[in-house]
């Protein structure tokens, strides 16, 4: 306690909507940071590609998620937080079982095109959640 007030208040744990944004944000970005971690390393070790092409193959998906950020916001504004979160949930998925599905089979374009997938769902949940869980 500093001058008679908490630091720290963790009764905001209770609010159940708060810990669930909190968890699909931690998640999100948990899933996001060995994403960017693992695929210029699968791109630079498997198929022999240099630090600049395996950089590369990150650059569709974050340009995409960089220009919806604002759409999915204003997606969220319009249609409510459902939409966004189940279409985000289903791309990230699906993007996800795509990857582990056709493991043995990745090229350079079908990582490119997972991983955009990934990123459209990653657009549509990470800033909706925060924005929930801060409402």
């Amino acid at each position: 306690r500093a001058g008679g007030h908490h630091l720290l208040n963790l009764r905001i744990l209770t609010n159940h909507a708060f810990t669930y944004s909190l968890l699909i944000y931690v998640f999100l970005q948990l899933v996001q940071i060995s994403l960017t971690f693992v695929i210029p390393n699968l791109a630079q070790l498997t198929f022999n590609q240099s630090a600049l092409v395996a950089g590369f193959l990150l650059l569709a998906g974050s340009l995409l998620s960089s220009f919806l950020g604002p759409v999915m916001g204003r997606l969220l504004d319009d249609r409510g937080p459902r939409f966004p979160l189940i279409a985000g949930s289903l791309c990230i998925m699906a993007s996800l079982i795509l990857f582990t599905v056709f493991i043995a089979h990745l090229t350079i374009l079908t990582i490119i095109a997972f991983h955009v997938l990934y990123m459209l769902g990653f657009s549509m949940m990470y800033n909706n959640t925060m924005t929930l869980g801060l409402q």
